[in-house]
C-alpha cells in the first residue's frame, strides 16, 4: 500500500471524511449488526446476495488475508467467482483506512513472550512493573512528545491519566521534562509515589552524570467537561504534591550547616504540552476543547483515545457512561432523520460502565475513571453531564448530520489484527482450531432461545457473561451455564428438546457467523477513521497545526493512533519545526483556519474564563 504524503489540507481532509461516510453509510447495515443478533435479526440477508456464497466458501486463512490486506486473497479452485461489486468493496475499505492501522511489526510469538523491540531502549528502573505494550507505548509516545514539546517551546509536560506515572516517569528521567502528572484514582497517585522513591535514588546515580533529573510531580485531580483553562492551571501549578519538594525539605533538615544553601526553587512554566494515553471516552474531547481554548499557555497536544463507545454524541439523549429509561415515543436523531426510539432500542447504551484499571501490572488509569478512596488523598467528584459532546467535534462532519451511536462507537474499538490472526491460527490448525470461532455461533443460536423467555420477552439484547471452556462444552451445557449466569430459570424439558431438535442444526451455520464478524471487522477501521478525522478536522478548523499520527504497532497496541495538535509560535517557523517532528508516515494539516484569528480568539475566551 502507497504511503500517503505528509503533507495535505483541509480540503484533502474534508474530501477523505466524505469518501469514508458515503462508504459506511453503504455498509451501514452490516456494521450496525450484533453477531448475538445473527438468527433473531436475519443477519445474513444484511450481506449482498451476490457476496454470501463466494465469502462461505473462502477457507480461514483466506478471510484472514481479506482482513490484513497485505496481498491478494487465496481463493481455492473451483470456488464461486467474486462478484466486482465485493472486489470495489474490499478494495475501497482498504484504500480508505488510515495508514498503519494495520501495519504491524511484532511477531505475536514476541509479544506471547512479553517481549518487545523497545525493551533496549528504555532504563531497567523505568521498565519496574510494566508490560511490553506499555513499554512500547511510553518508548514511542516519550519520543514523540519530547520533539514535538521542543518544536512547540513548551517547557512543561502535562500527563493526563498518568495512572501510576510510567509515562510521566519516562518523560521526566529520560528525557529530563518537567512534569506533572494527571491521575483522577487517587489510589494510582499514591502508588506513583512509591515508585519514584524506589527508583529515583538509582537514577541519580546512574544518570546524573549526563543529565540531572527533572522535577515530576503527581496530582490527583478529575477533569471534567467544561473544565477551563484557568482551572487546569490551578490543578497543575506547583504546590503541596510536589513529591521532589517534600524531599527536598527533608534532605535540607539533614543536611550539615556547613552544607551549601539549597539552589532556588524553578521558575514556573511558560508552555505546556498536554498529553492523554488512551484517554476513555469524552476525556479526549475535553482535553482537545481544553487545549484550544488555553490559547499561548498550552503550546501541543497529544493525544491518543479509547473506549469510543463511551463518548457522548450529538442528538442523543443516552448518557455514555450507563443506561437510561427510556419510554415509547421518545425521539432519537439518526442520519439526519428523526425517528420515534421505541423500548426495544434502550439496551443500546451499556447496562454498566467499568473503569479502567490501574494495577501494579504497567496499567495507566484514564483520568475519567471513578476514583477510589486511600490513605486520605483528596477525592475527584462524581462526573458530571457533558456540556459539549464528543462526537462530533468538527463543525463540518456536525454540519453533515454524521452520527454513529453506541454499537457503532464500540466497532470502533475492535482490533482488526487481533481477529486476523485468530483466523489465520485457526486455519493453520484445521478443525481443532475452529472450536474458539464457533463460540459467537453459540451466543446467537442462544439469543433465539433467550427471545422466547417470557421474562426477556421485553428486551432486545439479554446480558451473559463468558463461559468457561464455551467451545469444547457440550451445547446443551453450554445454555446451560450461560442461563445460570444471566440468573435465568434453567431449562424445562421441552426446552430441552427444542435446543436438540431446532437451534442445535444452527451450530452449522457457524461459516456464516464467522463471514459476519469478519466483515464487521473489516470495517472497524474506517470507523475509527472517521472519529480520528473528525478530531483532525476539529483541530484544523480552529487555526491549529494538527497531524494523525500511526504511533504503535497495532498488535501490541490497537489504538494505535495520536491526534496532534501545535500551536504556532510568534516569530518562528513553527510550521517547519513541526513537520520534521513527525514521522513520515503522518497525515498533517498545515493550513486550517486564519492562525492569527485562532489565536486572537483563544486568548479572548481565558480572559473571559479568568
Amino acid at each position: 500500500r502507497e504511503r500517503e504524503s505528509l503533507a495535505s489540507t483541509m480540503e484533502d481532509a474534508r474530501r477523505r471524511a466524505e469518501r469514508l461516510e458515503a462508504l459506511l453509510r453503504f455498509a451501514r447495515p452490516i456494521a450496525s449488526g450484533l453477531v448475538k443478533e445473527f438468527f433473531t435479526d436475519g443477519l445474513w440477508e444484511a450481506v449482498p446476495a451476490s457476496w454470501r456464497e463466494p465469502l462461505e466458501a473462502l477457507p480461514l486463512r483466506s478471510l484472514a488475508e481479506l482482513l490484513s490486506g497485505r496481498g491478494s486473497v487465496d481463493v481455492p479452485p473451483g470456488s464461486p467467482a467474486w462478484p466486482l461489486s465485493l472486489l470495489a468493496f474490499v478494495a475501497a475499505c482498504h484504500a480508505e483506512r488510515l495508514p498503519g492501522q494495520l501495519e504491524t511489526a511484532t511477531p505475536a510469538s514476541a509479544v506471547a513472550n512479553g517481549r518487545c523491540a523497545e525493551e533496549a531502549l528504555l532504563d531497567k528502573q523505568l521498565r519496574r512493573a510494566v508490560n511490553p505494550k506499555k513499554m512500547h507505548e511510553i518508548v514511542r509516545l516519550g519520543a514523540l512528545a519530547d520533539r514535538l514539546g521542543r518544536a512547540a517551546g513548551c517547557d512543561e509536560m502535562v500527563d493526563v491519566g498518568s495512572g501510576q506515572g510510567y509515562l510521566s516517569r519516562a518523560l521526566a528521567f529520560e528525557h529530563s521534562w518537567t512534569t506533572v502528572g494527571v491521575e483522577a484514582v487517587s489510589s494510582n497517585v499514591v502508588a506513583a509515589r512509591k515508585i519514584d522513591d524506589a527508583v529515583r535514588p538509582k537514577l541519580r546515580s546512574q544518570l546524573e552524570a549526563r543529565q540531572p533529573l527533572a522535577p515530576l510531580r503527581h496530582v490527583a485531580a478529575w477533569i471534567p467537561p467544561g473544565m477551563s483553562p484557568s482551572e487546569l492551571r490551578a490543578i497543575i501549578a506547583p504546590g503541596e504534591q510536589c513529591v521532589l519538594c517534600d524531599e527536598a525539605e527533608g534532605e535540607e533538615a539533614a543536611t550539615p550547616p556547613s552544607s551549601p544553601p539549597p539552589p532556588p526553587p524553578p521558575q514556573p512554566p511558560q508552555r505546556s504540552a498536554l498529553l492523554g494515553l488512551h484517554t476513555c471516552g469524552d476525556l479526549a474531547a475535553t482535553l482537545l476543547r481544553l487545549y484550544d481554548r488555553a490559547g499561548p499557555p498550552l503550546g501541543c497536544i497529544i493525544n491518543v483515545g479509547c473506549c469510543y463507545m463511551f463518548l457522548s454524541e450529538e442528538g442523543s439523549d443516552a448518557p455514555p457512561a450507563g443506561p437510561r429509561q427510556l419510554a415509547a415515543g421518545e425521539w432519537k436523531v439518526f442520519e439526519g432523520r428523526t425517528t420515534p426510539l421505541t423500548p426495544l432500542d434502550a439496551p443500546d447504551e451499556p447496562a454498566t460502565r467499568k473503569a479502567a484499571p490501574g494495577p501494579a501490572g504497567g496499567e495507566r488509569g484514564t483520568g475519567a475513571a471513578e476514583p477510589a478512596p486511600s490513605d486520605g488523598m483528596p477525592e475527584a467528584p462524581s462526573p458530571p453531564l457533558p456540556p459539549e459532546p464528543g462526537f462530533p467535534l468538527s463543525a463540518f462532519l456536525s454540519s453533515r448530520g454524521v452520527r454513529m451511536g453506541y454499537h457503532l462507537r464500540e466497532l470502533a474499538c475492535h482490533s482488526t489484527v487481533a481477529y486476523s490472526q485468530r483466523l489465520r491460527q485457526a486455519g493453520s490448525l484445521g478443525e481443532e482450531g475452529q472450536g474458539p470461532l464457533q463460540v459467537h455461533c453459540r451466543r446467537a443460536v442462544l439469543e433465539v432461545l433467550l427471545r422466547r423467555r417470557p421474562e426477556y420477552s421485553w428486551l432486545k439484547r439479554a446480558k451473559c457473561g463468558a463461559v468457561k471452556n464455551a467451545a469444547s462444552l457440550p451445547f446443551c451445557e453450554y445454555v446451560r451455564q450461560c442461563l445460570r449466569q444471566a440468573g435465568v430459570a434453567p431449562l424445562s424439558e421441552a426446552e430441552e428438546a427444542e435446543v436438540g431438535s431446532e437451534l442445535a442444526p444452527l451450530l452449522g451455520q457457524w461459516r456464516r457467523v464467522v463471514v459476519f464478524f469478519a466483515l464487521r471487522a473489516l470495517l472497524a477501521p474506517l470507523w475509527e477513521a472517521l472519529l480520528l478525522l473528525d478530531r483532525l478536522l476539529f483541530l484544523g478548523e480552529r487555526g491549529h497545526l494538527a497531524a494523525l499520527v500511526p504511533l504503535f504497532d497495532p498488535a501490541l497496541s490497537p489504538r494505535n493512533y495520536a491526534v496532534v495538535g501545535v500551536r504556532r509560535l510568534p516569530g518562528a517557523d513553527t510550521d517547519a519545526a513541526f513537520v520534521a517532528a513527525l514521522p513520515p508516515e503522518a497525515v498533517a494539516i498545515c493550513d486550517g483556519g486564519d492562525p492569527a484569528r485562532a489565536e486572537h480568539g483563544a486568548a479572548q475566551q481565558v480572559k473571559r474564563q479568568t
